[in-house]
Parts: C-alpha cells; structure tokens; sequence
C-alpha cells in the first residue's frame, strides 16, 4: 500500500510569485508550522478539492507585489498622515570673497 499523500491542514500566508502566479503557504497535516510549504494555488485547488472550499472563503488574490501580505479585516491598514513637504533650501551659487575680482 502506497505512503498517503499529504493534505492542507491551512493556509498561513498568500503571496503573489515573480511571474504574478498567486501561491499559498501551506501548513499541511500532522506536521508543524516551520515545515509549511509555498505551494501554487491553482495546483492546491486540481489537487484537493474539498480543500477549495476553505480557499474560496478564505482567500481572494488581488494584484500585489511579490513576496507581500495582504492585510486581513482583523489587521486594517494602517493610517499614515503626510508629512510636511521638504522644501530644498536654494543654492548659494556666489563665488566665495578670496574668488572674487
């Protein structure tokens, strides 16, 4: 009898890859948190799909960067007000008095 495949215990983290695939972090059965894999998401859902109903809850990918976390509803963003607008001081262009004629 063959060894059974691993299944998706749960989905620590999602990001999106350098080639704008969107993968997941996936912690899988009996096996801790630092043993989670980054696996493609559209693989995960061909290959467990009672696990897609999980995904489809949890989940949507949206465009971001590569390698960011998307903020959850219980992590709102946070509000960041402009700072005061640097203004360059103006270049004393004068020649210095022992230059001068």
């Amino acid at each position: 009898m063959p060894p059974e495949e691993p299944q998706p215990a749960q989905v620590l983290q999602r990001r999106t890859s350098p080639d704008q695939q969107p993968q997941l972090l996936i912690q899988w059965n009996n096996q801790d948190a630092a043993s989670a894999t980054w696996e493609n998401a559209h693989e995960i859902r061909l290959r467990f799909p009672e696990f897609q109903v999980e995904l489809e809850d949890e989940l949507s990918f949206e465009t971001e960067g590569v390698d960011t976390i998307q903020e959850t509803e219980h992590d709102p963003p946070a509000k960041t007000k402009p700072g005061p607008t640097r203004i360059q001081p103006r270049r004393n262009t004068q020649l210095p008095i022992r230059l001068r004629d």
